[in-house]
């Protein structure tokens, strides 16, 4: 079934208008080309999103209707619970950060606040999130006006811990598989086992009734056509329901490395996979972070729809945005996202992090609220393009030529 759908007879059964005319039309346009599965009680569209029906679907598409009209809310969150890991993974983004945790006492005041600010969809991550102890005390943290997810490598999922997760208030369980060869996953993940470890944590995601999809960090030798639809009949088979296509950015262990991004050529072919994906019942869910970015969705909301939070407590705009804006031991989510706001105003057309990321400076990240303004100041446009979805915030149209260059 097309999620678009979906979201039609959720609106007309809404007793209150969730989405209005412009954004409902561009949101429902975007929705044909992702396809939904049947969960549980549920359907999954995307794990971007929350399920259907559910009150956080509700809040994350006000705030889709709050950013059309200019009002930001930081809807998706992604929460480090800790830096810690025990891989040494290729493209880590969390490369070089502090290691110290944040106590649970934080993350409830923490919880509390992003609750308030309107969360509609909050992963858990890392690190390795498995090494908490207290994993499951912090997922109670969180209430059903969020949809929760926990990415994992698969290190350390037991059919035990899975059920008190999914006891805990966890919905979906993300798994890192990022080849369909064992060999070269667990090269790239810096571990032997690494590719049995993945398959077993779906298996074991299934058991528990945990929503089981996979997260690739894409290569350009993964995108040729029997390459990859050979990932998604592997992850299919392991048991995964989705597998989410995420894009190299050249931050953390991947500074540096601009021959393992993506051209606009692999953006295509994934654009392409994505729609033909989303017409095929045979294959698991397909969701590319191209698609979700590109013009003709909600682009790149770093610092505004999305906000990252490392394990050591740096608020930043992504986790693939080495910026930070203030660190929640010392000042508010709040009082962080409003420094943000002084220079991410409406998302892109373009992954910031690729913006940026070349110009980071070496040493410990993320830079501090000092040099990461200094960073907005010199590199990120004022005036930009926007995605379709919100060029009536900015008054430029999405397809206008984009100096920076942006997704196909």
């Amino acid at each position: 079934m097309k999620a678009s759908i979906l979201i039609r007879d959720m609106i007309a059964k809404s007793a209150s208008p969730v989405l209005t005319g412009r954004t409902r039309e561009k949101l429902l346009a975007y929705l044909e080309h992702v396809r939904a599965v049947p969960f549980g009680d549920k359907w999954v569209f995307n794990s971007a999103f929350p399920p259907f029906p559910s009150k956080a679907l509700s809040r994350l598409l006000e705030g889709v209707e709050e950013a059309e009209h200019g009002r930001q809310r930081p809807s998706m969150i992604a929460i480090a619970v800790t830096n810690r890991c025990m891989l040494n993974c290729w493209h880590c983004y969390n490369a070089g950060r502090d290691r110290t945790d944040m106590p649970l006492e934080v993350f409830r005041r923490v919880a509390r606040e992003l609750l308030e600010l309107g969360a509609a969809r909050v992963v858990l991550t890392g690190g390795e999130p498995l090494l908490r102890d207290d994993i499951e005390e912090i997922c109670r943290c969180f209430d059903d006006r969020c949809s929760l997810a926990l990415s994992t490598t698969g290190l350390g999922l037991t059919l035990s811990n899975a059920r008190g997760l999914k006891k805990a208030g966890v919905f979906s369980l993300g798994v890192s598989l990022d080849s369909d060869d064992p060999a070269e996953h667990d090269r790239l993940r810096g571990r032997k086992g690494m590719f049995d470890e993945a398959v077993k944590a779906l298996e074991i995601a299934r058991e528990a009734e945990l929503f089981p999809y996979v997260r690739t960090m894409a290569k350009p030798d993964l995108i040729p056509r029997e390459r990859f639809m050979r990932l998604l009949e592997v992850a299919g088979r392991a048991g995964a329901l989705e597998v989410v296509i995420l894009e190299p950015v050249p931050v953390g262990n991947m500074a540096g490395c601009s021959d393992m991004g993506l051209a606009q050529s692999h953006r295509g072919r994934l654009l392409e996979y994505q729609r033909e994906v989303s017409c095929r019942e045979d294959l698991p869910l397909l969701s590319t972070t191209t698609y979700l970015a590109s013009s003709a969705g909600f682009g790149c909301s770093a610092g505004l729809g999305h906000i990252y939070i490392d394990g050591s407590g740096e608020i930043c705009p992504c986790n693939m945005v080495p910026l930070s804006f203030g660190n929640v031991m010392k000042v508010s989510v709040s009082t962080a996202i409003e420094r943000m706001h002084r220079h991410f105003r409406y998302p892109w057309t373009v992954c910031v992090g690729r913006v940026l990321g070349p110009h980071i400076p070496e040493g410990a990240l993320p830079t501090p609220p000092d040099v990461s303004e200094q960073l907005c100041r010199k590199y990120l446009a004022v005036g930009h393009d926007c995605p379709g979805l919100y060029e009536s915030v900015s008054g430029a149209p999405a397809d206008r030529a984009q100096a920076l260059g942006g997704n196909a």
